[in-house]
């Protein structure tokens, strides 16, 4: 049988009393070695396709280890063949997971997202003077008048695009260096990204901080100009994954 791995973590003193359901209702089950403990259930499907009730489920096995513990969360579809072979990759990678159980432990993941409202009003001129780009290499191909040749037209809207966008990449470092002395103290590890007008925040905090990191998020929130949405805790997701690019 096939399992599907859930998270890592350091091998409990107490026993798991074993009554948590996983993924399409299959019972959760640990296997330790050497001192680390995977999360695993059985599948009983070779097509474990990603839908909201599945992601839903594996998070929830996720988030139960993680109340009482520190927890490596897996990728959603790390399937492994036998439990023999689960030991196997626990013992392959002990020194990764160990190194990285010691730089999440204790922690939780905080995030803040910030709506970029500008950045469509930015596109939407753009893709103007772009047309109207066009609009001018009709005319020229008519006879009618132009102010400027359509290559040099484009090429004048391009540079205004990135200018912009030069513009935007150093707005985006004074708030990210806003946000990272606002929260100095609070957390340990920090990552940004930014996608679809969307600037996400994520903060690797120790428990014993989330409550003052609320508070400050709280008096910040209220005097901020742009929508501040807050989120967490949750288990160190973006903080554990090779391409996470994690700022100190």
């Amino acid at each position: 049988m096939n399992y599907l791995t859930y998270c890592i973590f350091h091998t409990p003193g107490h026993q798991y009393p074993g009554a948590l359901s996983g993924v399409d209702d299959q019972p959760v089950a640990l296997v330790s070695h050497n001192g680390l403990t995977a999360a695993i259930s059985g599948i009983t499907q070779p097509n474990l396709l990603p839908d909201v009730s599945r992601i839903l489920t594996y998070k929830q096995v996720v988030e139960f280890f993680h109340r009482d513990r520190t927890v490596i969360p897996m990728r959603y579809g790390c399937l492994l063949n036998d439990k023999q072979q689960v030991s196997r990759f626990l013992e392959e990678h002990s020194g990764q997971y160990e190194r990285l159980l010691g730089t999440i432990k204790g922690c939780v993941e905080m995030g803040i997202r910030i709506l970029i409202a500008d950045e469509g009003l930015e596109s939407a001129e753009l893709k103007k003077n772009e047309r109207q780009c066009l609009f001018n290499d009709d005319k020229s191909r008519q006879g009618g008048p132009k102010s400027e040749t359509p290559g040099r037209a484009y090429l004048s809207t391009r540079k205004t695009h990135y200018d912009r966008e030069d513009l935007m990449d150093k707005e985006f470092e004074t708030v990210l260096s806003h946000f990272r002395r606002v929260f100095s103290g609070l957390y340990t590890r920090f990552k940004s990204e930014f996608k679809n007008h969307l600037l996400s925040l994520y903060f690797l905090v120790p428990r014993d901080a989330v409550k003052h990191f609320r508070q400050v998020f709280l008096n910040i929130s209220q005097d901020a100009a742009a929508k501040l949405l807050l989120s967490g805790p949750w288990p160190p997701y973006n903080f554990v994954m090779p391409e996470s690019k994690v700022q100190g």
